[in-house]
């Protein structure tokens, strides 16, 4: 699947595959902000970093000249604009979603500093930052490791209510667990939400800004997500797997997705 209207301003690929032996997403909410701090855990030492993005989330009138800068431990970083919607029910009318490859700059676990993302000073102002999140695609040092097949989708859309579907290519992979992670934007406590999996509900009303921050929480939540879900119950050897998305009381931008299978 490709990008989507009203997402008119799109880069880069739309589903990439790799052969690895697992990932970690994590993320962090920016608002009034714009840096804070992303922690890894999961990922085993001497692992092999196979490939690792940031992704971000800017909501503002137009787009300003540094909305694709940011630092990942003070080192400059240029992200490519992989998706352009609607504002997110903040008065603000569009919303802009980046990604970097900052592979050379992830050495593995650890906690990584976002800093430098445009943001105002107050819950409301503009530019409203969001939040960011690392996705990183790792390969264990030795065997026994079980190879993985891990799909990275990059798909950003405004949802002003209404649903988005993405689709993942069959894959005769069939080992477990099979793990699904969705992230992005706006999420609040208290809204009308829900993820679903080939059709099935996985989560209700879990868009719901729960992704930390170090400054206090606001009350509606961090208004960003990072969300990962087993799905192996769900999941169909050889049959494409459909994420879903549907947003009834909120104003979501769900932004990039990974599914990981062991083969």
């Amino acid at each position: 699947p490709g990008y989507q209207a009203p997402n008119d301003h799109a880069t880069g690929p739309a589903c990439t595959i790799y052969e690895a032996t697992g990932y970690e997403a994590k993320g962090t909410g920016l608002r009034a902000s714009g840096s804070d701090t992303i922690t890894l855990s999961t990922i085993p030492s001497g692992a092999t970093i196979e490939a690792a993005f940031l992704y971000w989330e800017i909501m503002a009138d137009s787009e300003g000249p540094s909305f694709d800068d940011v630092f990942l431990d003070g080192t400059p970083v240029t992200g490519t604009l992989v998706g352009h919607g609607a504002g997110l029910c903040w008065g603000v009318q569009h919303t802009y979603a980046y990604r970097a490859d900052v592979t050379a700059l992830v050495a593995g676990s650890g906690t990584y500093a976002i800093s430098g993302v445009d943001s105002a000073s107050t819950l409301s102002g503009q530019p409203l930052a969001e939040g960011a999140s690392l996705v990183v695609i790792y390969s264990e040092p030795s065997p026994p490791a079980t190879p993985h097949e891990i799909y990275l989708m990059t798909d950003y859309q405004s949802l002003v209510g209404g649903s988005h579907t993405v689709t993942f290519p069959a894959t005769s992979a069939a080992g477990s667990p099979v793990l699904f992670t969705v992230l992005g934007g706006d999420g609040q406590t208290g809204a009308s939400d829900s993820t679903e999996v080939n059709s099935v509900v996985i989560g209700t009303n879990t868009w719901d800004g729960s992704d930390p921050q170090s400054s206090p929480p606001w009350s509606s939540g961090n208004l960003w997500d990072t969300d990962t879900y087993d799905v192996t119950s769900l999941y169909a050897p050889g049959s494409p797997t459909t994420a879903t998305i549907h947003s009834t009381g909120d104003c979501l931008g769900p932004l990039a997705y990974v599914l990981d299978v062991p083969n």
